[in-house]
């Protein structure tokens, strides 16, 4: 069965309710009658289970309660279509590639006519193949390829370059399917999942205690990677030893290793252990982990240049807000370390969020150009949009406006004047929830009062209100600006504290 058969029932497997097919087709990437197609296909392949997927013209498609208990009970997805999916012989360009890259770590040479023959492809065809995958490994890897037409071709890497070759492949599409067919390109059997379910709750358990908190990916990206080291070393694929890496085993992996040998009999060599120490401290963290356990001088001089810069150009003041500071350093501090070893990150999020919030973009930026200054690394597209998401998520906290009414008995023209004004220069600022005389305002005609963060005024309100607020004058003079700019950056402030 191909991948998107799959997909399409473990979509409508999941979902309480109808999902329609506009839906599918568009988390699948074709048109409305392929899906249509497809569904009449998995139909005819789910006849034998006595499943059916249904359909309603105006609510969409559905499985009942029943076909999905007997999908459930048969783990019908896995057992047998997941089973043609790995047999299936790579059909498109992204999977022949990552064929080609991953059987290339296996050994010295191949020739392409292997490729050609195992494929079923032309000449031309894997030669634009080997092309993309050039390409792929100059920009993320700084890696090369070998190509001589008598030899045939041959990844001009380390044992270590190697296995980080794999772990982004690996990475790519980090679901249960596609991970098991990897592993069968890499060792011809599909027992990783086996022995990463074992392995799991050992690493849940471990970093819980030694105060870190791994994202789900990352967690499942470890225990891959523990397997691939213990395969590629079963089969004699050796790591080299790096004279650049002083570490000493962190009390973490420590207790990793030591549960790993005792309760599923596997055992590494320290250099192994290391290499997989590196993984790890380039792994995503998340709320719960102890700061001081991935914070270094390093990312939290880099943190801190960053906050000057976006104060400098965007007058944002992240540094007051400890937890945006917390959850930053969060995540600088293992993306230094992937930039650095050049360790690929799992959890991938759609790019073009850098559209969708271009003016919290514009901020991470900035990031880009501290780590190209401080470090002379080149920030990846995918870890500026996750620093795009974390301004995002934090837009509330730093970029918070305050309800303001004004205040005035001055007459329309000098009332647009003022309004005019203000929100010309501090819209970012101060939300304008309405325009009240003097006398409306003391004799409580203002409507949810309680509301109003701020008040600006053309008369003094002392003894009439405890909120806070301004006096400017009628004809805003540059001393207005300057005071009333003061206020807001004392009140937001308090409002912090």
């Amino acid at each position: 069965m191909i991948r998107r058969y799959r997909e399409i029932l473990n979509i409508i497997l999941n979902t309480d309710g109808y999902v329609k097919g506009n839906e599918l087709a568009k988390f699948c990437s074709v048109s409305i009658r392929t899906t249509r197609i497809d569904i009449k296909k998995i139909n005819e392949l789910l006849e034998e289970y006595n499943i059916k997927i249904d359909s309603s013209v105006k609510k969409g498609y559905y499985l009942t309660d029943i076909s999905k208990e007997l999908l459930k009970e048969n783990d019908i997805i896995r057992s047998v279509w997941d089973n043609e999916y790995i047999a299936q012989v790579p059909n498109t360009p992204i999977e022949r590639q990552m064929y080609i890259l991953l059987k290339l770590t296996m050994k010295e040479y191949i020739s392409v006519e292997e490729f050609i023959n195992k494929l079923y492809i032309s000449t031309s065809t894997i030669n634009n193949d080997i092309n993309s995958i050039k390409k792929w490994l100059k920009e993320n890897l700084n890696l090369s390829l070998n190509y001589s037409l008598n030899k045939g071709i041959k990844l001009n890497c380390s044992e270590r370059d190697k296995r980080n070759i794999i772990g982004w492949i690996i990475a790519k599409k980090s679901n249960a399917s596609s991970t098991i067919k990897n592993c069968y390109y890499l060792f011809n059997h599909q027992e990783i999942v086996k022995f990463t379910d074992k392995l799991f709750p050992i690493i849940n358990v471990e970093t819980k205690q030694y105060g870190y908190i791994l994202s789900g990916h990352s967690s499942q990206f470890i225990c891959n990677q523990i397997f691939i080291a213990v395969q590629r070393c079963e089969i004699g694929f050796n790591l080299e030893k790096d004279n650049e890496i002083h570490d000493k085993l962190l009390p973490v992996i420590i207790a990793i290793k030591e549960k790993i040998r005792t309760q599923l009999k596997v055992k590494l060599p320290e250099i192994e252990w290391l290499n997989l120490q590196q993984y790890f401290k380039s792994r995503q963290f998340i709320d719960g982990t102890a700061l001081k356990n991935i914070e270094t001088k390093e990312a939290i001089h880099i943190t801190n240049i960053f906050f000057e810069n976006v104060f400098e150009k965007f007058n944002i003041n992240l540094a007051v807000y400890s937890k945006i500071k917390e959850n930053l350093l969060l995540y600088v501090a293992p993306m230094i370390n992937r930039l650095k070893l050049k360790h690929c990150i799992v959890n991938s999020i759609d790019e073009n969020v850098i559209q969708t919030y271009p003016s919290e973009y514009k901020m991470a930026m900035e990031m880009l150009n501290v780590v190209k200054k401080e470090l002379d690394l080149n920030v990846r597209l995918i870890e500026l949009s996750y620093i795009t998401m974390q301004l995002v998520s934090t837009k509330e906290v730093w970029n918070k406006k305050l309800k303001t009414i004004i205040v005035s008995d001055f007459d329309q023209s000098i009332i647009s004047f003022i309004k005019n004004k203000i929100f010309t220069y501090l819209s970012e600022k101060i939300s304008f929830c309405g325009f009240y005389t003097y006398q409306q305002f003391t004799f409580g005609l203002v409507e949810n009062l309680e509301e109003i963060d701020f008040i600006i005024t053309t008369a003094t309100l002392s003894g009439r209100t405890k909120i806070p607020f301004v006096i400017i004058s009628p004809t805003m003079e540059q001393k207005d600006f300057i005071n009333l700019y003061e206020h807001l950056e004392e009140l937001k402030l308090v409002n912090k504290e």
